[in-house]
């Protein structure tokens, strides 16, 4: 007769008891929960730095094993930005007069010419693009010799050649090469395929059209061509704010090719 009296005065105290496990437990469920999703974040978050890092090497590789004259020297620079106006092709990049850069250096990326170095700050560099309007680059049709002028046409897809005879032995597909007149740049790097040809007998030039070979659009790491070994083919680990006395000794360090 007793037991059910007992078992009615513990019920209280077990719900009681129960409750309090349950809203703990479940706390916890939510805490770990909330956990793992920080964690899965970071870890996503990781893997983008990886998938980040794996492209970069995979373009720092095709730069470094692109095809290079023996006494030339290469350096990687960086792209910092793009110029904003649609009608000016110039990108400014992460190297300067501190790491041995020069105006009218050459430039190219792992596929051909991307364009030369037009003005040169301490740290910093601007390169204009073989697609800006103002550029203009010597070039030679690489199956028969046939020497030309490629001009920027404002357009990132797109080079004009004027002044090509109608007479001229030149075929959509034929790739153009530096013809290495100027100085400017050395003679044999692809710049660009022709595209476009038509004659017209009522005037006296034909149009010639063709595409750069370099991807000017997807620019991000590019290589700087000189004769001069730099002072590193990478870019400077030292900040812009260096001093004049860290520069000095900088530039005393012996570099390896």
């Amino acid at each position: 007769m007793v037991s059910p009296l007992q078992y009615l005065a513990n019920t209280p105290k077990q719900l009681m008891a129960w409750a309090s496990t349950n809203i703990t437990t479940r706390q916890r469920l939510l805490e770990e929960n909330q956990q793992f999703r920080l964690n899965e974040l970071k870890y996503h978050e990781q893997g983008m730095q990886l998938d980040i890092i794996k492209h970069e090497n995979e373009r720092l590789r095709s730069l470094l094993s692109s095809p290079l004259r023996s006494e030339l020297k290469k350096m990687v620079a960086e792209i910092l930005s793009v110029d904003s106006d649609p009608y000016s092709h110039q990108v400014v990049i992460n190297r300067g007069a501190r790491d041995g850069v020069y105006e009218g250096q050459p430039v190219l990326d792992a596929l051909g010419i991307v364009g030369q170095i037009l003005h040169v700050g301490q740290t910093t560099s601007r390169v204009i693009l073989i697609t800006d309007i103002s550029h203009a680059i010597p070039v030679r049709v690489e199956r028969n010799g046939l020497r030309l002028l490629a001009s920027g046409s404002g357009q990132i897809d797109r080079l004009n050649h004027n002044f090509v005879a109608q007479s001229a032995d030149i075929q959509a597909g034929d790739l153009l090469v530096t013809s290495g007149l100027g100085g400017k740049y050395p003679e044999g790097y692809p710049v660009s395929t022709v595209t476009f040809i038509s004659k017209d007998e009522s005037r006296e030039f034909m149009r010639v059209y063709s595409t750069p070979i370099a991807q000017i659009d997807r620019l991000r790491y590019i290589l700087l061509l000189s004769k001069e070994a730099p002072l590193s083919i990478f870019a400077p680990k030292q900040s812009q704010t260096s001093k004049p006395n860290e520069d000095k000794k900088a530039s005393k360090i012996k570099v390896i090719n």
